[in-house]
């Protein structure tokens, strides 16, 4: 077994984690690290699964059920969820250019 792919993967599903878990507290939801990982890899598994099954309606599909995800694990409303959504891909790309810019 190669541990370092393995460690890799899960060093880049924690800092892809961390955009969602910033949005979703910012928001007032409930959330730890450890809950944000495991909705992440949930929503993971589901969008792969709905692709499969639904083609064309897949993406809005996926995207209702992971409103819905992010709202019931999160204690969210509909829009919070929504917003959370939004947050995520902002902060998102704002981590990913300052690590370029600075670090990378």
């Amino acid at each position: 077994m190669d541990w370092s792919h393995l460690i890799s993967s899960i060093l880049i599903l924690v800092v892809s984690s961390i955009p969602l878990y910033l949005a979703v507290n910012l928001l007032g939801g409930r959330a730890s690290l450890l809950k944000v990982i495991l909705v992440n890899l949930a929503i993971g598994f589901l969008d792969g699964l709905i692709t499969s099954k639904f083609g064309f309606l897949a993406t809005i599909i996926s995207f209702v059920i992971l409103l819905a995800i992010y709202k019931i694990m999160f204690d969210l409303g509909w829009i919070r969820a929504f917003f959370a959504w939004i947050l995520q891909a902002a902060l998102a790309i704002l981590l990913t250019v300052l690590m370029h810019r600075y670090i990378l």
